[in-house]
């Protein structure tokens, strides 16, 4: 209400300054009817995918890198712990579960191949030992990675 009083008040022929003033005053109203129209929020959440959909690739891209919290969070040009809360409330899962489920995504395709020792396909995933790839690919598996490879090229020979 008090915009639109605004905006009567002002003479759009007059002085450039007013103009400019009548200008800001028809921005301000558009964006406060867009905000309590939802509009904002939306566009916000397609901003929000755009943005995900990047650290997504990057992830995927970059298995072998630092990808902690900072480091991706610098990615997305937001703080960690909005990045944090971001992230969580558009994968469903941490950023640091979301990294483990690429990793050893990866690595389950690298060992139904069959030509890289375990070490290889660790370090090419990103894990900083063999026995903590182990850990956690069995974590997360259920079954080590030797065990793994074994049953899934036992299943591909049949």
């Amino acid at each position: 209400e008090e915009l639109f009083r605004k905006l009567l008040r002002l003479d759009a022929e007059s002085f450039p300054e007013e103009r400019l003033l009548l200008q800001s005053c028809l921005l301000e109203l558009i964006y406060t009817l867009l905000h309590y129209t939802g509009a904002t929020s939306q566009t916000g959440s397609s901003t929000h995918r755009y943005i995900m959909a990047g650290v997504e690739r990057y992830i995927r891209d970059n298995l072998t890198e630092d990808l902690g919290l900072e480091a991706l969070a610098a990615v997305a040009n937001l703080s960690p712990s909005y990045f944090h809360k971001l992230f969580c409330a558009h994968f469903s899962m941490t950023p640091g579960d979301f990294v483990l489920q690429c990793r050893v995504s990866a690595a389950k395709s690298m060992l139904m191949e069959g030509g890289l020792s375990l070490a290889e396909v660790a370090e090419r995933c990103g894990f900083t030992s063999q026995s903590y790839f182990n850990y956690r690919f069995k974590a997360v598996v259920g079954v080590t990675p030797l065990q793994y490879r074994k049953t899934s090229l036992s299943r591909l020979e049949v």
